[in-house]
């Protein structure tokens, strides 16, 4: 544990931190199950250094059926789809001839 913990504290000194709260614990390995959420903190509160700053505020998306397209991923496959939509829509005006003067 103390190679892990001098591993890890060289790492935060280049990052240009000096001092990094870790807490090592020990498990035994046969007595861990498969998905059990484990409390890394034991019930303790997390140090101060660790807390959410108090001005922040953090997003956790709307109930709307429109939440989905706050992802830009989702918006731009959906704004994709659209302008795949509409080239074909004027392509096919176009090649019946429905544009012509």
């Amino acid at each position: 544990m103390d190679e892990i913990y001098t591993m890890l504290n060289e790492e935060a000194e280049i990052l240009g931190v000096e001092d990094i709260p870790i807490k090592i614990r020990s498990v035994d390995p046969d007595s861990l199950e498969l998905d059990v959420l484990i409390d890394p903190t034991d019930g303790e509160a997390p140090p101060a250094v660790l807390a959410e700053p108090a001005d922040t505020t953090t997003y956790h998306g709307s109930g709307s059926a429109f939440s989905v397209f706050y992802s830009p991923v989702h918006l731009g496959c959906a704004l994709g789809a659209v302008i795949v939509l509409l080239v074909g829509y004027f392509l096919v005006r176009r090649s019946r001839g429905k544009d012509a003067p």
